[in-house]
């Protein structure tokens, strides 16, 4: 085994001889030296090469490489970089055989290169070579090197640019396949004119299956999706790739067909390499993020069903890397360690769904971790050990990523599992700690907004930091959160329950009871002493109050069981006739059930007696009191009834009927068309276009136009809002609508209710008093945050 601590000594040795005092021989002198005890040091190897190629002996420098190669692919014979570096070095060998006018070998040593290299990770090596094959008369070879680095690589416009300013030094009347494809390639990031060059191009190179893809893209960018999806046809009829598979399943759901993103059997073919199956994963999960976006895969077993479709083509891919890292057989789209750890991110990411699938997802994360240790690897590891409840492995990962990268990754997503899993381990002590690090950012939800899934970390660690404190004896920390989170807008029922029990098991009932009731929302003030009998003053009062008069005639007061009052108000207008008639009506009725007991109680107006006439009164006021045995309330039916019997019910009736015109004059009060209209105009302003939502944490706020009418919607969800319990992202979405209709001349604002995802809505009446206040309550919750984004945004 080398001594790491000599070689760093002799590497600072040899670059002070070559820079401060150009002692090459003397420093060649000592490498040589020690290659003779430890032949495959490949630092001191290299030192060799580079000293003989400063030197002038180029020929002997080319020797050189034999035993640093060997040493390379000897060093780590497990190691999936070895190839790559081997590439390297292949590299700087053809740039001296190049140099020393050895051209041919150097283009073979190049295109070997290349490929053990990947486009991915350099694609200006990829750009020097293709420029060697140019200048040396090998058109298609440049071609072929130019269009795989349009095609595979991170390469930017500007190198689109620099190939087609090469290239047309050839014309158009040459037969170089490969320089038409790349041309072809290129343009396709030029927007003037470019469907019209392509298509032009196109024929010098129809019996090419790339031209077919090329054109088939060059025709989407212009919405001729008919003519892109014959193209892409044709082009999968000659092999196609993977890619282009998704873009099938894509064509088809933009061209208003099935999209049969499940029903795709993945091509194995050889010129698809481990990347062209990565990016064909990739294509897949950023095409079920727009179907997600249109309603579809929201469900935990759809989502998964779409996701298996994306893992089994990483899988492929997998096999091509893993066979290339093991035999250096395949092509440059094998060669990348990194993106082969990129590709076991994904995997791992992609086929959690049950027990199984996460310890298998935890296995392909290792394996990424092992080749490249970025900070997203180990996160997704922890996520994947907390579905399958490794609780030990969870806080090992997460030491494991402090330890590395610091707080330089996005630990705050990943708090709430550590949390969990300390609690669940019965690390109180622990999990306390780990608060008191972070106490400040666990706060600011209240302060700012953030996206969701950090201050859902947030609460969850707060609520588990809650439950450590009362099993500490931390009464101060337990009494602390608790006050917060009730006092906050960010508080849901679930949260609520857990703070309750939390309480509980502490041995303190009425704390318990405190947290339970936390987000019931404001009752309005109760009226006391109501009258034991109706007056006409209150019957008239009923009759133009605001319940009544918001486009609903009828007022239902519902029983909620048989014991209860059922009441039903109705307002009329006067007949033209001036008949008597009764402007407004009670009916009373315990539970629904047929045949039971009913009332009525009725302000009747008709025309005053001569007496009351000569005295200048028109109209005779008086009430009336009726019951029904049967429970009919047909005229033949009613029979007077006395007081007594009108006394059982009035004050319940009367305390019921208050409470539901306090709430829909607060409701109709608070959000009116003006402020809907603000609200849309704001949200345009902002960029948001319909159908597209605002995150407020609490909830999604957006604008749409639905049958001509425009809308507000608030979208709520009750089972991943807060709850720490569910470590999955499960979904019970329900929705308050505002939406204005009526006429341009006489807009009228409903309010609508919508549970879960493409159900009916329906109308919030002021017969439903509880709906109302709640949309009165998380419509003022949203305002609550909506003035914190404002702020932070402006």
């Amino acid at each position: 085994m080398k001594d790491d601590g000599s070689l760093r000594a002799l590497s600072e040795i040899l670059r002070d001889l070559v820079q401060k005092g150009n002692q090459l021989a003397e420093a060649l002198r000592l490498a040589e030296a020690h290659l003779v005890g430890r032949p495959y040091d490949t630092e001191i190897l290299e030192w060799r090469i580079r000293l003989l190629d400063q030197m002038g002996r180029g020929e002997d420098a080319l020797v050189a490489f034999e035993p640093y190669k060997t040493a390379i692919l000897s060093r780590q014979p497990e190691s999936p970089h070895r190839w790559q570096e081997l590439g390297f070095a292949l590299h700087w060998q053809a740039e001296i055989c190049r140099a020393l006018g050895r051209k041919e070998e150097a283009c073979q040593l190049a295109l070997e290169a290349v490929t053990r290299i990947g486009s991915f990770a350099d694609h200006t090596i990829w750009m020097t070579t293709a420029r060697w094959f140019w200048n040396d008369g090998e058109f298609n070879g440049a071609g072929r090197l130019w269009y795989d680095v349009m095609f595979r690589s991170c390469a930017d416009d500007g190198v689109a640019a620099e190939i087609l300013k090469i290239t047309a030094a050839l014309g158009d009347e040459h037969n170089h396949d490969w320089v038409w494809l790349a041309r072809m390639r290129a343009t396709l990031a030029v927007r003037e004119r470019r469907r019209e060059r392509i298509e032009a191009m196109f024929h010098h190179v129809a019996h090419q299956p790339l031209a077919w893809r090329i054109r088939a893209r060059a025709r989407a960018m212009v919405d001729d999706l008919d003519a892109a999806s014959a193209d892409l046809d044709h082009y999968l009829e000659l092999g196609g790739d993977p890619r282009a598979q998704v873009w099938r399943a894509q064509l088809n759901h933009h061209m208003g067909r099935a999209h049969g993103l499940e029903q795709i059997v993945w091509n194995r073919t050889s010129d698809a390499g481990g990347r062209d199956y990565y990016a064909a994963g990739c294509d897949v999960m950023e095409f079920i993020e727009e179907l997600q976006k249109e309603g579809q895969y929201v469900g935990a077993e759809d989502f998964a069903r779409a996701r298996r479709v994306e893992a089994e083509v990483y899988k492929l891919g997998a096999e091509r890397f893993e066979h290339y890292f093991a035999t250096g057989k395949g092509n440059s789209e094998d060669a990348d360690p990194h993106v082969y750890a990129m590709l076991c991110n994904n995997l791992g990411s992609s086929w959690g769904i049950n027990q199984e699938r996460y310890l298998e997802g935890i296995a392909w994360h290792d394996k990424g971790w092992a080749v490249s240790p970025f900070w997203e690897q180990y996160s997704n590891r922890l996520r994947n050990q907390l579905h399958a409840h490794q609780w030990g492995g969870v806080i090992g990962s997460y030491k494991v990523l402090r330890q590395a990268f610091g707080k330089g990754w996005e630990y705050e997503k990943r708090l709430n599992g550590v949390a969990h899993a300390y609690d669940q381990l019965g690390r109180h002590g622990d999990l306390l700690a780990l608060y008191d690090e972070f106490a400040d950012w666990c706060w600011t939800f209240e302060t700012n907004w953030l996206e969701f899934d950090e201050e859902e970390s947030q609460i969850g660690l707060l609520l588990r930091t809650a439950r450590a404190a009362a099993h500490q004896g931390r009464d101060d920390l337990l009494r602390e959160i608790t006050q917060r989170l009730l006092a906050s807008d960010r508080l849901t029922p679930n949260m609520a329950s857990f703070l309750a029990a939390v309480w509980a098991d502490h041995g303190e009932p009425a704390e318990a009871a405190r947290c339970r009731q936390g987000l019931a929302p404001s009752e309005p003030p109760a009226t006391p002493d109501m009258p034991r009998l109706p007056d006409l003053d209150t019957l008239q009062r009923i009759h133009d109050g605001v319940p009544l008069n918001s486009g609903y005639g009828v007022l239902t007061l519902a029983a909620e069981d048989e014991q209860d009052w059922n009441f039903v108000v109705t307002r009329y207008l006067a007949p033209a006739n001036g008949d008597a008639y009764c402007p407004v009506n009670i009916e009373a009725q315990r539970g629904q059930e047929p045949g039971t007991l009913a009332w009525q109680v009725a302000q009747v107006e008709e025309q005053a007696g001569w007496l009351a006439r000569l005295g200048g009164r028109k109209v005779s006021r008086r009430i009336q009191f009726t019951r029904s045995s049967t429970g009919s309330l047909a005229a033949e039916a009613l029979q007077t009834a006395d007081e007594a019997e009108i006394e059982g019910f009035w004050p319940q009736f009367l305390q019921r009927y208050e409470r539901a015109d306090k709430i829909w004059q607060q409701l109709s009060g608070a959000i009116t068309i003006e402020h809907i209209r603000a609200l849309l105009a704001e949200l345009e302003t902002a960029g948001y276009d319909y159908d597209q939502s605002l995150n407020l944490g609490i909830c999604l706020v957006q604008r749409s136009f639905i049958n001509g009418r425009q809308e507000i919607s608030l979208c709520f969800d009750r089972l991943r809002d807060g709850d720490p319990a569910r470590s999955g992202k499960a979904c019970d979405f329900y929705y308050y609508r505002y939406q204005i209709a009526g006429t341009e001349e006489k807009p009228v604002l409903c309010y609508m209710y919508q549970d879960k995802n493409n159900q009916t809505a329906r109308d919030i009446e002021p017969s439903d008093p509880d709906l109302a206040l709640a949309s009165f309550d998380h419509f003022q919750r949203m305002m609550r945050r909506l003035e914190q984004w404002r702020k932070q945004k402006g």
